[in-house]
This record gives structure tokens, C-alpha cells and sequence, in this order.
């Protein structure tokens, strides 16, 4: 119909019908084009030079071979003999104008990074010492100050380590003494002992004190498991929890080496952040900086695999924070909004917006991006 051929004929005996089988036509050469595709990425995973043949034949069968019969249709097919011109001019139209939108007009660019909220004052709650978590003095969610008793923990090790320490040093006390009157040899050796074992008993009575965990500044005391860890072992320098100040926050993200060229260059225009759970709302991100090397470690679990996150981490780190693949970290400052929830640790998204370009060469990019990063080349 468009080639103005009036004694074609369709096989569909309705609109409906020609609709679906338009339809049909189109989806399915989609479907049959990205199957092939992940079996030629898994083929060239682990054979690269089978790989590239089947995608050669691919190209072929699928790209110059159709090209090549549609071009002796237009030239040599007898049906459109007296509406060539016309068919010839529509295939040109149809092909500048898809040349048109596809390499000349641009579109929107962007690309997104997962992150999460942290607050700019916020510190982690150590043990000092190993112990039995016995008491929770102060519950989860509770505003305190420097020094306020958090939790209280129990050594009966450490205690009956003590008191030996303290006999031996009435021991050595009573030695001095009696060295003092009858052994005068054998004062500076016993002096020395003395002042050994007062050294270890002032550190037992700092393991002692610090059975008492205590908030090291102001802030809202956050510890969710803390309940659960009543009645377990901690060793020493264990994470019990952590004091936020909740009056200002950043958004750290991880930018995957695919997009971190992107940050050196002057593409970016604009950037936003969507929090999980209220994402119809959008942050307008401020300012960004980024640190210009590569980190290993994410901010937080909540972005790897383990915590159902984007980012791939190793199986053997079961802190859930090794990632795989180095990456970029990015702090960027919001604007808080009414509405929205900001506590730390909350996961989201970064947009960032760049300047228009287009499709063709983005498309470029995001393969020569899956070839580098697959294959190295």
C-alpha cells in the first residue's frame, strides 16, 4: 500500500487481525535478536574466537542478506514496475529519516548510581573490651548525650583475672616489705614486678570500666539487633551500634568503571536522587564531589548482591562490603524537602543528566563498554 502496489493482497482478513500479525512480526524479531545475543555473550565467555564467528553470521543472515533482497525487490520485482519511483523514494525517505533520528537528533543521556543516605556527623558505637551483652540501658531510637551508658556487658574471665592480678600485687607488697628489712637484694626486682603487675591491673580495671559502653558524643543512639544480641559474646572492637546527628545529611553512590568517565569530563548538566520508597519525590542535588581513585569497600551493605543491591561483592567477605569490580565514590549535598524521610543508612539512586546526544553514539558507547569490560579489548 505504501508502494502505491494496488493488486497487493494481505493474508489478514481483518484490521484486528493485520494489527496482530504487524505486531507479531516486530516482537518476535525482537525476541529472536536478543536470545542470540546472550547465546553468542555466553559462547564468547568462554570460547571469544566462536563467539565472534557466530556473531559475524548473525550480522549476515540478519543484517546484509535482508538489505541485499529488499534492494532487488525495489530494483527487479514486476509488481511495483510502474510505482518504482515511488517505492525507491519512500525506502530512501524512511531510511534518512531513520538516519535522521538515530545518529543526528539528540536525545535525553543519563546514567544513575546506586547510594545511600549518611549523615555528615554520625560515629560508630566500639566495645572496649570482650564480653556477654547483659543489660540494654538505653533502648534504639533514643536521643543522648556524651557519656550516657548505652549497654552493659559481662566478663567473669576478666573479673577473676583481676582479682589474681590484685593477689599478686599484695604478694609483691608484702615481699618489698619484708625485702626491706631482712633482703635489700632483692628490692629492685621486686620493684620491677611491682611496676609490671600495677601496669596490667590498671589495663584490667580499663577492660573493667569499659564493660559499660558508653556514647562518645550527642546524637540519636541506633542500634536495631541490639535486642537480639543479649545473652551472645561480642569480641573486642565489635559493632553494637552507632550515634547519628540527623541534622545534616550526603548521599554517597558508587559509580561503576562503565560510567566513571563521565565524572571526568563536563557532561554532566544536572543530577537528582530518589530514595526506595518515596521515589516519586526527586532531591536536587546541590553540589557533588568525588574522591579520584578507586575503592573497594561500599558505604554500606545494603548495596551489595548479599542485601539485594546492585553491586556485585565477593562470597568469600562475609561483611558483604567487598565489591568484585573497583568503583568511584561520589558525595553529593540535597536539598531536603518536606515529606521526605531522611535517616541514615536509606538507600536510593542518583541520576545524573547529561547533555543531549544521539542514540547511535550512545548505543556505541554502551557496547564498546560491554566489550571492554567482558573482554578487555
Amino acid at each position: 500500500y505504501i508502494f502505491g502496489c494496488k493488486e497487493s493482497v494481505s493474508h489478514a482478513r481483518t484490521l484486528r487481525e493485520a494489527s496482530w500479525l504487524t505486531l507479531f512480526g516486530v516482537l518476535s524479531g525482537v525476541y529472536r535478536i536478543i536470545i542470540y545475543a546472550v547465546i553468542i555473550l555466553f559462547v564468547a565467555d568462554r570460547f571469544l574466537l566462536l563467539g565472534v564467528i557466530m556473531a559475524f553470521v548473525c550480522v549476515i543472515s540478519w543484517g546484509v542478506v535482508p538489505l541485499y533482497r529488499f534492494a532487488v525487490y525495489l530494483t527487479g520485482n514486476p509488481n511495483i514496475a510502474r510505482t518504482r519511483p515511488r517505492a525507491v523514494s519512500i525506502s530512501i525517505g524512511c531510511m534518512a529519516a531513520m538516519l535522521l533520528i538515530l545518529a543526528i537528533i539528540p536525545f535525553p543521556s543519563r546514567f544513575r548510581a546506586p547510594g545511600v543516605l549518611e549523615a555528615l556527623d554520625f560515629i560508630r558505637v566500639l566495645n572496649d573490651a570482650p564480653g556477654y551483652v547483659t543489660t540494654v540501658i538505653v533502648p534504639t531510637g533514643t536521643v543522648v548525650d556524651a557519656g550516657t551508658p548505652l549497654i552493659e556487658l559481662s566478663n567473669q574471665e576478666l573479673d577473676y583475672e583481676f582479682d589474681a592480678v590484685r593477689a599478686q600485687r599484695q604478694e609483691t607488697m608484702a615481699l618489698i616489705m619484708r625485702a626491706v628489712n631482712q633482703h635489700t637484694a632483692d628490692l629492685k626486682p621486686l620493684r620491677n614486678r611491682l611496676e609490671s603487675i600495677e601496669k596490667k591491673m590498671k589495663n584490667l580495671e580499663q577492660q573493667r570500666r569499659a564493660m559499660l559502653v558508653r556514647a562518645r558524643q550527642s546524637g540519636t543512639w541506633i542500634s536495631p539487633r541490639i535486642q537480639e544480641m543479649i545473652g551472645t559474646w561480642i569480641e573486642r572492637g565489635s559493632e553494637v551500634g552507632m550515634i547519628v546527628n540527623h541534622d545534616a545529611f550526603t548521599f554517597s553512590a558508587v559509580v561503576s568503571q562503565d560510567e566513571s568517565s563521565r565524572l571526568f569530563g563536563n557532561d554532566i548538566t544536572d543530577a537528582e536522587v530518589r530514595l526506595f520508597g518515596q521515589a516519586g519525590k526527586a532531591l536536587k542535588v546541590n553540589d557533588y564531589s568525588f574522591i579520584p581513585f578507586q575503592h573497594e569497600k561500599l558505604p554500606s551493605a545494603a548495596l551489595g548482591w548479599g542485601a539485594g543491591g546492585e553491586v556485585p561483592v565477593s562470597e568469600k567477605d562475609e561483611s558483604g562490603l567487598q565489591t568484585t569490580e573497583p568503583f568511584f565514590q561520589i558525595y553529593a549535598d540535597l536539598d531536603q524537602i518536606p515529606g521526605v524521610a531522611f535517616l541514615h543508612g536509606r538507600s536510593g539512586n542518583i541520576r545524573f543528566n547529561l547533555h543531549p546526544e544521539p542514540l547511535l553514539g550512545q548505543w556505541f558507547r554502551k557496547f564498546r563498554q560491554l566489550f571492554q569490560k567482558r573482554y578487555q579489548i
